[in-house]
């Protein structure tokens, strides 16, 4: 099985990367591309590419770069996983345009700190989805050029094209303000404004980040000076609609029960308290100390 997979990852890759052609492709330099903010690339009947400076949001969001790494030019490249597989679970080659993705892909890297992420939704596909990410990974360094490659994933239970309409209308609803955050040393809230940023939380409109990792002792608690903090920061957001906030946490083990508390009460009553008709939260539990970044 696995020099089918080999097999197919050569298959896939071949029509899109020549050696000789890439490394002869003369790359715009940073001076001669103007940074945008976000702008949908081109797309096909099963992914899309978009170009975008990263906001502060998605920062944490999609996640942080290494230092060397480029924030103005990035591509982001959403795919269909499910498209891409027979029922056995085995790759389809031809089953994306690899030369038209290399070809847009191409002229969005600047230099060799250019960032590329591909966002995989594999749907119900039979077998290790990871084989695409590894798919995907490879196209992208040999394929588009790019030296820095991250993939991430995420399952929805709507149709691929539904999902990423919905996001794309409520990001042309939005303001054209920028997604800078604003609080204290507790939280941090943010406006989300960006199709990436609505795509990557699950639509909502406003954003808290905890900065502390909730632990039970000495740290603020959830109930006390963080629920404070997020009643005082999110009115301050000017805000076109207030259907869903969502929270970002990261915990230790022995702060269980202030996640217990947010899911059985404590969503449902700041909802009510910040007019929200949800809220959601994405947590991360770790067993050892986090050093926060703040």
């Amino acid at each position: 099985m696995k020099s089918v997979y080999l097999t197919l990852l050569a298959i896939a890759l071949q029509p899109c990367f020549d050696c000789e052609q890439a490394l002869s492709q003369e790359f715009p330099s940073a001076n001669e591309v103007a940074p945008m903010t976000e702008r949908m690339v081109v797309q096909g009947k099963n992914y899309i590419v978009y170009a975008y400076v990263k906001t502060e949001l998605q920062d944490y969001l999609i996640g942080s770069s290494k230092r060397h790494n480029r924030e103005d030019h990035k591509a982001y490249v959403i795919v269909d996983g499910e498209s891409m597989v027979n029922q056995e679970g085995l790759v389809i080659p031809d089953s994306i345009d690899w030369d038209m993705i290399a070809t847009e892909m191409r002229k969005l890297r600047v230099d060799e700190r250019s960032v590329a992420t591909f966002h995989l939704l594999p749907g119900r596909i039979p077998g290790d989805f990871r084989v695409l990410t590894w798919l995907l990974e490879g196209f992208g360094r040999n394929g588009c050029r790019f030296d820095h490659v991250y993939w991430r994933s995420s399952s929805d239970n709507r149709d691929f094209w539904q999902r990423i309409a919905a996001s794309q209308k409520l990001a042309s609803d939005s303001s054209s303000e920028p997604e800078n955050g604003i609080g204290n040393e507790l939280v941090r809230v943010f406006p989300v404004q960006t199709f990436l940023s609505r795509y990557n939380s699950d639509d909502a409109d406003c954003v808290v980040r905890v900065i502390p990792q909730l632990i039970h002792q000495p740290q603020p608690e959830m109930r006390g000076a963080i629920q404070a903090s997020m009643l005082k920061y999110v009115p301050m957001l000017k805000l076109a609609r207030k259907q869903k906030l969502l929270i970002l946490i990261n915990y230790h083990k022995d702060a269980q029960d202030s996640i217990d508390w947010l899911r059985d009460t404590g969503a449902s009553m700041l909802a009510e308290k910040l007019g929200f008709e949800e809220v959601a939260f994405h947590t991360a539990e770790y067993a050892t100390f986090l050093k926060n970044d703040d």
